[in-house]
């Protein structure tokens, strides 16, 4: 198991790569937890606590794919084809730093069955729905066992 503290800050590709597995991994585990069933993820973002480490990453993602249309605000993404733990990763990113953004990071759930499963967990206290900052409905993830957040997207309009 890899401990949060062997890459932070995330500062070399050596760092991002174990961010990236542990973000992924843990991301897993915190869907497991809060809703009791196994969701695969597409997108794996980096929450960065320092400006050297979000011009690190923002250096590097850009050398790993093209910037993606889903960028927005304190969020850069990049399109990439990459394979974690058995999942399609098709979005990398990285969130300047942001106080309210203590986690390591966050993974994206994206579903066909978004209403379904916010109906489902309307009275779950580590679920809520929020709005991402593109303006689309997401169910968020937290759980205080885990340094990581989830994000459930409906694959119809989906985004981070």
């Amino acid at each position: 198991m890899i401990n949060k503290h062997d890459f932070l800050p995330v500062l070399d590709e050596e760092s991002y790569q174990k961010a990236f597995e542990y973000i992924a991994s843990q991301a897993r585990m915190l869907a497991h937890k809060v809703l009791g069933r196994e969701m695969m993820i597409d997108t794996v973002t980096v929450f960065t606590h320092q400006p050297e480490e979000y011009e690190f990453l923002e250096r590097f993602l850009k050398t790993q794919g093209e910037v993606s249309p889903f960028s927005h605000g304190a969020t850069l993404y990049v399109e990439v084809d990459k394979v974690a733990l058995g999942n399609k990763v098709q979005l990398l990113g990285a969130r300047q730093p942001d106080e309210t953004r203590p986690e390591v990071g966050y993974a994206d759930f994206p579903v066909p069955n978004y209403e379904q499963i916010k109906e489902e967990n309307l009275k779950n206290e580590h679920v809520s729905e929020i709005e991402s900052g593109n303006g689309i409905k997401l169910l968020e993830l937290m759980h205080p066992e885990f340094d990581v957040r989830g994000y459930i997207v409906n694959e119809q309009g989906q985004e981070s």
